[in-house]
């Protein structure tokens, strides 16, 4: 079924064997012709008759072999590529099954004393055990005949060995095996979500690709050790290293792979050719706390059982269909062989140089062959669900994976490590390449009053036709602060902050920030309880308010400064900057998340975390005098805050949105118009919404859009460039990080659902640790840490 869902192009096994020595060619045709007419499944063809899902096995009376000939060199050495290229040839080529001999055969000549012979098989006829038996019977068979005797090694036809394992299904002895398999739960394969596998799947398309990785003599010898040491096997050795990376990758303990065992359990099966292997699940539960060496003898046990009960598995899912499309078959697939690739007979080698063998679907798999002092490990991968960087990193990790617990077979597993020196430098030293110098000692509001001297004439602040310019605002805001030193107000002292959006809103910041305090945003559309919650834990001594806000902010001991009915007083004290004592490692402002995990929590952010984040942004996104930004995100958020201080410290214009439509996105599309903006920020969600505005491509003035606080999709891209020429940048941080620490400017690369969020920010570091504080791989689930400026 998988066959005629595939067209015959992945399913098979096809090797490469070097033959050096005088080669006779015609005695070669011969042996394989004799060895042929020996195997029933080598003059087998499979014929549908049109009333049967499955199609009638016939086997032709003789041999119909052809062996097509090449010369591709009289050279003493070939390039590889050579070799490659026929090899991939052949790969492709497809097996007529219902005529035609599926054996292909190509017999290259490299140099005088130099062939390759190319053999491939439908999977139908042979897995990659009795593909190497077909090239021992053809070596013993070449030699008989140069010997002038004739070769017949007695082996079973591969019929009557199909016919006895049916039976076998049927007798009692198979109900204690298929009970077996019934108490390990492994009747079938689970379906394994691989955190880095492309979505949407085909049920029918499959398409396999190959890695090849390197494992040197030393490398080889350090794993010999190991398992010597640990009295276990090559097999379990290997095995145990991949469900502890598939733990790794995936963070479930519970971890399953499909373990190949070739049906050769009994002497006379072991020089069979034909398809008697089938993949096998094991399931182990992987304690990140326990000993690697712990695990190994239980992997060996399972392997021991299931060796012995392989017969009886069956992993076909009830109701299969005609096209194989619901078969069941492992995701992660494993095989280890440790079978002779080399033969010598009458003066002629024979070596096993290239292999490819398939004979089920898979998303990833392990193929390890032990030579004699070297382990060959290809990884081959479905390339419609692994991209060909991913499956290279993930055959990265296995081998940084192996070298440790060869190193340490001692060690916890979760101190293994899964990194080699390359990702591990990538990831902890490149990603975080992010240290720049920056002006030290500087408070956010002294940056302002430099601003100020550069542009003190210029709009700063406008609001429902309102307006201030940056001398007007600092001298406003200058004589609060003088106001608030009289009410006690200094460093880390928190000013609570209960102001609709307005003007005065802007004073009131400044105005804390120029005496020294942090101010604690307080939303007047939040609930009484909530708002007297947050007074009370900040323990804020003074409450800057608006008259008719007063009732909101009720029961609590602070000093309350009406900025509205108190200004006369305020505006009675000096304009001038004053000499309020703050430092960069004092507090700008405390803001209280949400919450909605328990009690909110003040997040306390101090200047020197706000100075490195301003000043990235305008080296990142720089403003000019002719730019503006509207202030839409309530100021209850952080990520209000660099609203407020991008433009004002670079002579840009604040422009404000009237209180109770910051939602509203025709109101906002209107205000882009009038004012010019040309930076705005919204979440996924509502700028979803904000795109469907009919007079939306009017707003030519804005060049960035910034979106976070929620996962952004490549459709908000593809609509945003489809309407406007603006970028869009993904920003992404907790609160208390001070606003971002990562970002992300999408590009025509963004295609996929999801839009990343990219990397840190200057002098902040990002890191995606597991559960025991460990790098885990790129394209791995993780939890992030934050560490630096922020």
């Amino acid at each position: 079924m998988l066959e005629q869902a595939d067209g015959g192009r992945a399913y098979r096994v096809q090797f490469a064997v070097l033959i050096e020595g005088e080669l006779d060619r015609a005695v070669l045709r011969q042996a394989i012709e004799s060895v042929e007419a020996g195997c029933d499944i080598l003059r087998t063809n499979f014929v549908s008759t049109g009333w049967m899902a499955l199609p009638l096995q016939v086997i032709a009376g003789q041999a119909r072999l052809s062996v097509a000939e090449y010369e591709l060199s009289h050279q003493d050495k070939q390039p590889p590529a050579s070799i490659d290229s026929l090899f991939q040839e052949a790969r492709v080529r497809p097996f007529h099954l219902e005529r035609e001999s599926l054996l292909h055969i190509q017999l290259i000549e490299m140099a005088e004393r130099r062939h390759i012979l190319l053999l491939s098989l439908p999977s139908l006829c042979a897995d990659a055990a009795g593909a190497e038996n077909l090239v021992r019977k053809v070596c013993l068979s070449y030699a008989a005949r140069l010997e002038g005797k004739e070769k017949d090694d007695g082996a079973i036809p591969y019929i009557h060995i199909s016919e006895w394992l049916h039976e076998l299904l049927e007798s009692e002895q198979a109900e204690v095996g298929k009970d077996y398999w019934r108490k390990q739960n492994a009747t079938a394969f689970r379906r394994i979500e691989l955190p880095f596998e492309k979505r949407g799947l085909d049920a029918t398309s499959f398409a396999p690709e190959h890695l090849a990785f390197t494992m040197d003599a030393d490398f080889t010898a350090s794993i010999v050790e190991a398992v010597g040491v640990q009295k276990t096997t090559f097999e379990a050795f290997l095995l145990t290293c991949l469900h502890v990376l598939l733990w790794r990758l995936t963070g479930e303990p519970d971890t399953e792979s499909g373990v190949l065992f070739d049906g050769r359990t009994d002497e006379e099966l072991e020089g069979v050719i034909g398809l008697l292997a089938r993949y096998l699940p094991v399931n182990l539960f992987v304690d990140g706390g326990a000993r690697f060496d712990h695990l190994l003898p239980g992997v060996c046990e399972i392997l021991r059982r299931h060796y012995r009960w392989q017969e009886c598995f069956s992993a076909v899912e009830p109701g299969l269909k005609e096209n194989g499309s619901n078969q069941a078959f492992a995701s992660i697939c494993f095989d280890y062989s440790e079978r002779p690739t080399q033969y010598c007979a009458s003066g002629v080698s024979w070596s096993i140089e290239k292999r490819y063998s398939c004979l089920d679907r898979f998303k990833m798999r392990l193929s390890f062959l032990k030579r004699a002092d070297h382990l060959v490990f290809d990884l081959y991968y479905d390339s419609n669900v692994i991209a060909a960087k991913t499956a290279k990193r993930f055959g990265e990790s296995f081998m940084a994976l192996l070298r440790s617990a060869s190193a340490a077979p001692h060690s916890l597993v979760c101190h293994l490590e899964v990194l080699d020196e390359s990702h591990r430098h990538r990831l902890l030293v490149e990603f975080n390449h992010t240290r720049e110098e920056f002006p030290t000692g500087q408070c956010v509001h002294h940056l302002f009053e430099q601003q100020v001297k550069r542009t003190p004439d210029k709009a700063a602040v406008v609001f429902e036709g309102e307006k201030l310019t940056y001398s007007q605002l600092n001298e406003k805001a200058n004589r609060l602060a003088n106001h608030l030193l009289r009410a006690g107000v200094g460093p880390d002292t928190l000013v609570g902050v209960c102001l609709e959006r307005s003007l005065e809103m802007v004073i009131a910041i400044f105005g804390t920030l120029k005496a020294g305090g942090a101010y604690v945003p307080l939303d007047p559309a939040y609930p009484k309880d909530r708002l007297a919650l947050m007074i009370e834990d900040s323990g804020a001594a003074v409450l800057l308010t608006q008259s008719h806000l007063e009732e909101v902010c009720s029961n609590h001991v602070a000093q309350v400064i009406c900025i509205d009915k108190d200004w006369r007083e305020i505006e009675s004290h000096s304009g001038l900057d004053p000499s309020a004592r703050v430092s960069e490692d004092n507090l700008a402002y405390v803001i209280y998340t949400s919450g909605s995990t328990g009690r909110p929590k003040g997040v306390m952010i101090p200047h020197r975390a706000l100075v490195n984040h301003m000043l990235w942004m305008q080296a990142r996104f720089p403003l000019t005098e002719q730019d503006a930004v509207m202030q839409r995100t309530p100021f209850s958020f952080d990520a209000s805050v660099w609203e407020f201080y991008a433009p004002l410290l670079a002579g840009a214009r604040l422009v404000m949105v009237r209180p109770g439509d910051h939602q509203d996105s025709a109101y906002m599309v209107k205000l882009i118009q009038q004012e010019d903006i040309s930076s705005i920020q919204m979440v996924p969600s509502l700028l979803g919404i904000f795109l469907e505005e009919p007079e939306l491509e009017r707003c030519v003035s804005l060049k960035r859009v910034y979106s976070g606080g929620e996962q952004l999709w490549a459709d908000i891209k593809h609509r945003l460039a489809a309407r406007l020429k603006s970028d869009l940048c993904n920003l992404y941080g907790p609160t208390e990080a001070c606003i971002q620490s990562t970002f992300w400017v999408c590009g025509p690369e963004d295609d996929h659902r999801k839009i990343p969020i990219g990397k840190p920010i200057k002098n902040v570091r990002v890191y995606v640790l597991d559960q025991y504080l460990q790098p885990v791989p790129v394209y791995t689930t993780g939890e992030i840490y934050i560490s630096g400026e922020g």
